[in-house]
């Protein structure tokens, strides 16, 4: 699907490109609490017909919004322990012609 989906929920928080850091080619890393500017870091049902979630980043350069997918919650430990942390997550793109591969947002 692309990110032009009638169907997405424009409620899903938007967080700025600009502040992630490019580990890899095409891998970009960031803080949740440096994206949020302190408030909570959200993901979001992005389609009201579908239960994936995720986020969008708006490009310093252009405007545009890209839109993301959770593929992964990074934890400290097995998932049912009750002192397991969430450490952060991996995120794809929606649209498979970004030339982003990976978004790693790190739960600080």
């Amino acid at each position: 699907m692309s990110w032009k989906n009638p169907n997405i929920n424009r409620d899903v928080p938007v967080y700025d490109f600009g502040l992630l850091s490019k580990i890899a080619p095409a891998t970009w890393i960031g803080e949740a609490s440096t994206l949020t500017g302190g408030a909570n870091f959200e993901l979001r049902r992005l389609y009201f017909d579908a239960c994936d979630i995720g986020c969008r980043f708006r490009s310093p350069k252009t405007g545009k919004l890209v839109t993301f997918y959770m593929v992964r919650e990074m934890v400290s430990g097995p998932p049912s322990a009750p002192d397991s942390e969430v450490m952060g997550w991996a995120l794809k793109p929606v649209d498979k012609r970004v030339m982003i591969n990976e978004v790693v947002v790190l739960n600080d």
